[in-house]
């Protein structure tokens, strides 16, 4: 649809509901007067009987208007006093999910801390050499010194060289050497 369609299909729902409301009105004005001619051709005492159930029903209506009128502050008081409640309760929430957050940091720090030690200390008990250490995978003791053996009898104390390594004679690697090969440098000798 086109903007000017649009415009127009807005106007003419605007103009069947004046048109709707319009009717509603006039109806009511008909059964008003309907009503009310009714009313006049009745006896006296039921329009009597009439008037006074409207009048009291007109004054209970004012008397309640009237009480909620005395309300209405003390309603808008109570809603600002629920309102400020509930902003206090959102800013301690707000400061216990920041305490909740910063504490769960701390003890993943901790443990993990507590894991790097615990790798340092199985390294050191078998008598790995302490660059392998960060590499130890378990949560426990047992199972960091587990596979810091198994780590450790995967490391080759000694290599048979060729007789093209001139600068060893003897043929053994160096624990300098070694530790050299392990972290990603070239083969010994090679």
């Amino acid at each position: 649809m086109t903007p000017e369609e649009i415009a127009a299909a807005e106007t003419a729902a605007a103009k069947a509901k004046a048109d709707a409301e319009t009717a509603r009105l006039a109806e009511e004005a008909k059964k008003k007067e309907d009503f009310e001619t009714w009313l006049a051709s009745q006896p006296k005492d039921v329009q009597e009987k009439y008037n006074a159930h409207v009048g009291g029903l007109k004054s209970a209506l004012e008397k309640e208007r009237a009480e909620n009128q005395a309300l209405k502050p003390k309603a808008k008081l109570a809603d600002e006093l629920t309102a400020a409640e509930q902003k206090k309760k959102d800013a301690e929430l707000s400061d216990l999910e920041k305490e909740k957050k910063v504490r769960l940091a701390l003890e993943e720090e901790n443990k993990q801390l507590k894991l790097n030690q615990m790798r340092r200390d199985a390294a050191e008990k078998v008598k790995l050499p302490s660059e392998f250490a960060d590499r130890l995978r378990g949560e426990t003791p047992e199972e960091l010194e587990a596979d810091a053996q198994k780590l450790l009898k995967a490391i080759p104390t000694s290599v048979n060289l060729s007789a093209t390594n001139a600068s060893n004679s003897t043929g053994a690697v160096t624990d300098a050497q070694r530790k050299a090969f392990l972290n990603g440098g070239p083969l010994p000798g090679v």
